[in-house]
């Protein structure tokens, strides 16, 4: 395989992962707000643990992008 392919198939994989992530970030915060608009209290341990999971897969999601990122640099240096 050349190093276009290679680099492709990198970046797909990454934005593969990150969207998993963001998908699954947006899955919780919408669970959390439809609990809110149901009237449960915002602050419960429950609510900060799904919140805390939602921060660490946008962290995730964001590690992702900064490598796609990376990898653009480092194709566009040959």
């Amino acid at each position: 395989m050349d190093h276009e392919t290679d680099f492709i198939k990198e970046t797909r994989y990454v934005a593969e992962h990150m969207r998993r992530s963001c998908e699954h970030a947006l899955w919780r915060v919408e669970r959390l707000l439809s609990r809110l608009e149901e009237g449960e209290p915002a602050n419960t341990s429950s609510t900060g643990v799904q919140l805390s999971e939602t921060r660490e897969e946008l962290q995730r999601a964001l590690g992702g992008i900064e490598r796609i990122e990376k990898l653009g640099e480092l194709e566009a240096r040959g």
